[in-house]
């Protein structure tokens, strides 16, 4: 048990840098001019604390840094953790958390339905002004090395010009007997190696294995309890394990592929904004260039930010983390977000980028029908920006547009690494799993691991961990969900 009043063990590597930064940071701000003996987070501060997934932390701290210069009365304590870790941490009490903002809404869908369950009340409003809001939008991406690009485009069936890669290309190269080769290499490059976030630890490690499966079904607007139970895909789920690699975090995996470059790995999936980060640290790299495709279809991570209401906080603390979440939603951080390679939920912010290629099956940057309120009235078309704000020259004339928003080319990285394959428009995004569905998949998911593939037959386990759904049938069908479970 955690002793009162100190952060839980888990966590503390994880504060620790912050406390530093916010130290230096008190320093720096007394040096501008502040007297000596003002604090800058006296003992009377309130104290936010927020839980966020580790995409967004550059742009977050950026934030953090000039919320508290205007607002020193109020403290942020920021604790990056990946979104199913911060979701286990909230369910178990191990974290009180005020806010939270994890990858994507399936996450909060997971915990409002575990919450209640175990609880028997809600972790958060659903609906008004408090319910959740998205902060940010961000598909998946694949990230390959630029010489390795154009032998899988050879592979493609029916896209061998577009600047998309599916699952059934790179699955084909992964099973491919002799491996590059195979496929064409003229040097030794030895196996395809494909790496992706654990499925049962990150948002975008199971939004890639969801892909992943409807891209094995063609693409079903929903996944049935048949299909999940095909041994074929079980089968094909071990052969993805046996032959490719799952990292803990995307952070991990992308300090893994430019560390060791195609040695290690030759094609990731992960999120657009780490593909875009991970560029712009390859600009002069001893591996060379990378190239960002996205899939047929991809996933949108929107980012939700929300007060939980996991603890009985005052009307202060309230006031001020609801004054935090409003500044994030603000048109002038959210227009910093371009900066760190991520797209506005600000619908009217224009996204200085280059269309997708005219023969995609682009759908606009719209999220699905599931995603929270703020998200669902307006159109996502990041292209457009409301005609009352526009002067006629920026009607005609893209550079005043830039000048405008105030993101000048060179750092936009949406423009800044166009030849590398980022676009504004994506190809068409599909639907979040409810959580019945996403217990499912991760559970087949744990099963389909080497150590486990022999009792693959045997059905789901019975008790499958906090957030995942026990009960599983006999016969190795999906568990029962009366809020609404997958179709037989």
């Amino acid at each position: 048990m955690t002793p009162p009043g100190r952060a839980p063990k888990l966590l503390r590597h994880r504060i620790l840098p912050l406390m530093i930064f916010l130290a230096a940071l008190a320093f720096l701000c007394r040096s501008r001019g502040s007297p000596p003996d003002a604090a800058m987070y006296p003992d009377t501060a309130i104290k936010v604390r927020m839980l966020y997934s580790g995409e967004k932390k550059a742009w977050l701290v950026d934030a953090a840094t000039s919320f508290m210069e205007t607002h020193p009365g109020i403290n942020l304590e920021l604790v990056g953790m990946d979104s199913f870790e911060s979701a286990e941490a909230i369910l178990s009490k191990e974290e009180e958390a005020l806010v939270w903002s994890p990858g994507d809404s399936m996450t909060l869908d997971l915990l409002r339905e575990k919450w209640r369950g175990r609880y028997g009340t809600a972790p958060f409003p659903s609906e008004g002004v408090d319910a959740p809001q998205s902060l940010l939008i961000n598909p998946l991406v694949w990230l390959v090395w630029e010489d390795r690009a154009p032998l899988l485009g050879m592979l493609q069936e029916n896209n061998r010009d577009a600047q998309v890669l599916s699952w059934d290309t790179a699955f084909k190269a992964l099973t491919a007997p002799e491996g590059w080769k195979e496929l064409g290499a003229k040097e030794p490059w030895g196996d395809f190696k494909l790496g992706y976030a654990s499925p049962v630890r990150s948002a975008a490690g199971f939004q890639a294995l969801r892909l992943m499966t409807l891209a094995y079904f063609g693409n079903p607007r929903v996944l049935t309890s048949e299909q999940l139970n095909d041994p074929n895909y079980r089968e094909r789920l071990i052969q993805v394990q046996l032959l490719s690699s799952n990292a803990a975090s995307n952070a991990w995996l992308l300090d893994d592929m430019l560390r060791f470059g195609p040695s290690r790995l030759d094609v990731v999936m992960t999120y657009e904004s780490y593909a875009i980060s991970a560029l712009e640290r390859v600009q002069t790299h001893r591996w060379g260039n990378l190239r960002v495709y996205y899939p047929p279809f991809t996933i949108w991570s929107d980012s939700p930010i929300v007060m939980l209401e996991t603890t009985n906080w005052n009307a202060e603390e309230k006031k001020a983390a609801r004054a935090w979440i409003d500044y994030l939603l603000g048109r002038e951080q959210q227009k910093r977000a371009i900066l760190y390679g991520m797209r506005p939920a600000d619908p009217t912010i224009y996204l200085p980028a280059i269309p997708g290629p005219p023969n995609w099956a682009v759908q606009s940057t719209q999220l699905d029908s599931n995603a929270p309120a703020n998200t669902q009235a307006e159109s996502r078309d990041l292209d457009k920006t409301p005609d009352k704000t526009k002067s006629p020259s920026s009607q005609t004339n893209p550079r005043a547009k830039l000048a405008d928003d105030g993101i000048p080319d060179e750092l936009n990285p949406f423009k800044k690494f166009a030849s590398n394959g980022i676009y504004r428009d994506i190809p068409a995004a599909v639907e979040r799993p409810n959580p019945s569905e996403a217990n499912v998949l991760m559970e087949l998911w744990k099963l389909s691991q080497p150590s486990l593939s022999l009792d693959l037959d045997a059905g789901l386990p019975q008790d499958g961990g906090p957030l995942l759904d026990g009960g599983a049938l006999p016969d190795g069908g999906l568990p029962p969900d009366q809020d609404g479970g997958l179709p037989r």
